[in-house]
């Protein structure tokens, strides 16, 4: 699996002009191979690193193919240099600041997503839902444990690398807790927001519980006492997305519970399963990507064998 960046700057692309195993000299975007515990954000990060001598940061996934993802990031440091010396580069020949309007560079790899940047760029969103990391309880100022503050950790390093307008969370302690890590590498603040809060199942002690908990995932109207129905939940943090979508920034991040995050994901699934809820972690994460308020792509990047 490849990863490559599309990084646009004062109406240029920045392209290498390389051979490529088949000996043909072509013009192509800094990219290359995910290694073993890497993620496709930190390979693109790393390899435009390596091929150009910039400093990057993803701001948005524009296409994804069966061999390739293409991040459009922006750059945050270096310059451009090409390091002769690494063992990856010596099939480049320069690289170089492409006009887009220059078409004699395009070829049938590079012009798709040419032209899925110029269709998409001015309303493209993206959205990464998170649950919560490793908690020593349900109440609401339960704290992360030990190893949910690693994880905290873990999650602060993959969503530094990535340019984000605004963070949100749920008001209870573990999702804070939660951010913390990135909050304080990127020196953001967290919007609390009440509609993120884990939903009620019952105010009553029920025994059972998970039966009871799957019976709400096929009947979504069903409200047990002091509780909240799949829909009304759905509802609630639907109408979050939705103002995000609907708001001026482009890149978000919001932090909530194992319960509303499945009906999150299933409403934009138009489908959302007692399996589906089972079968999150903690923490996990999912990247979903909009074209202004319409899904294009859902992917699950939370992968605790990666080494963020």
């Amino acid at each position: 699996m490849l990863a490559q960046a599309l990084l646009i700057k004062d109406g240029s692309v920045l392209m290498l002009n390389e051979y490529v195993e088949r000996g043909d000299l072509v013009w192509n975007f800094p990219g290359g191979g995910i290694e073993q515990g890497e993620s496709p954000e930190q390979a693109c990060i790393r390899e435009v690193k390596e091929e150009t001598g910039y400093d990057v940061r993803i701001t948005h996934l524009l296409n994804r193919s069966e061999s390739k993802y293409t991040f459009l990031v922006e750059i945050v440091g270096g310059q451009l240099a090409i390091d002769v010396q690494h063992p990856d580069n010596q099939t480049i020949v320069s690289a170089e600041w492409v006009p887009l309007s220059d078409e004699n560079r395009w070829d049938r790899v590079t012009r798709p997503i040419w032209e899925a940047y110029n269709k998409l760029k001015d309303a493209l969103k993206t959205i990464y839902v998170i649950r919560h990391a490793q908690a020593e309880g349900q109440a609401a100022e339960a704290f992360l444990t030990s190893e949910g503050m690693k994880q905290s950790e873990q999650l602060g390093r993959m969503l530094s690398i990535i340019h984000i307008d605004e963070f949100r969370s749920s008001p209870m302690l573990r999702a804070q807790q939660t951010l913390k890590s990135v909050a304080m590498r990127t020196g953001q603040g967290v919007v609390i927001d009440n509609r993120l809060s884990e939903r009620v199942l019952s105010s009553e002690s029920m025994a059972n519980w998970r039966n009871h908990l799957e019976r709400t995932f096929s009947d979504k109207l069903l409200c047990y006492p002091g509780g909240e129905s799949s829909h009304s939940a759905s509802q609630r943090v639907v109408s979050v997305m939705e103002e995000l979508l609907a708001s001026d920034g482009h890149t978000f991040a919001v932090v909530t519970h194992g319960n509303l995050m499945a009906l999150l994901l299933g409403y934009y699934k138009e489908q959302s399963g007692f399996e589906d809820w089972s079968r999150l972690t903690n923490p996990d994460v999912y990247r979903l990507t909009f074209i202004r308020s319409s899904l294009l792509s859902m992917e699950r990047i939370w992968d605790t064998d990666k080494h963020f």
